[in-house]
């Protein structure tokens, strides 16, 4: 098993495409697939490792599958070609900085009926009760953004390599800034 893993970690500049098989329930150590522009995985994983994806600088496309629970630290980290993301309802845990460099994110959604996650209408990520924002989508065309009163907590890296954000708002009841 051994060989077979060095092989395929020797042949990681060839890799465009990676479709996971069905019935594989955790993914790991794919990172730093300088080329990989596209991942299929199926609805039967339910957790990313941590540093799953990270520094896949070429990943256009991930569809994320639909009982998916937890996404580890720094998961997608420096994906800077990722433009969008669709978080299923079942996830539980997103870890800290799982999208930090994700720099043409122009997009985030939450399935409905997420007890744990919430995007607004400028594709912001949020905690359901609105109390924490999470990520704003870097490569967003807003010029300003308000946040919300209800913010209490912005996560480190929030902001992250926005480019075209030139104002923030800030709101009465925030607390804490990482």
């Amino acid at each position: 098993a051994m060989g077979y893993h060095r092989f395929i970690w020797d042949k990681r500049p060839l890799v465009k495409r990676i479709v996971i098989s069905d019935g594989i329930s955790q993914i790991e150590n794919f990172n730093n697939f300088e080329n990989l522009e596209y991942v299929s995985i199926p609805d039967s994983v339910v957790y990313i490792e941590a540093h799953a994806f990270s520094d896949c600088k070429n990943l256009r496309s991930v569809t994320l599958p639909k009982n998916l629970t937890y996404i580890g630290d720094y998961a997608f980290c420096n994906c800077s070609s990722l433009t969008a993301l669709h978080f299923p309802a079942s996830l539980r845990t997103l870890g800290k900085y799982a999208l930090k460099g994700c720099t043409s994110l122009e997009n985030i959604t939450v399935e409905d009926g997420s007890y744990k996650f919430y995007n607004d209408e400028y594709g912001v990520l949020y905690s359901k009760n609105k109390m924490e924002l999470i990520q704003y989508p870097a490569a967003s065309a807003f010029t300003s953004y308000e946040i919300p009163k209800s913010v209490r907590k912005i996560s480190s890296y929030a902001f992250y390599g926005s480019k075209n954000l030139a104002s923030i708002t800030f709101n009465d009841g925030l607390r804490e800034i990482r």
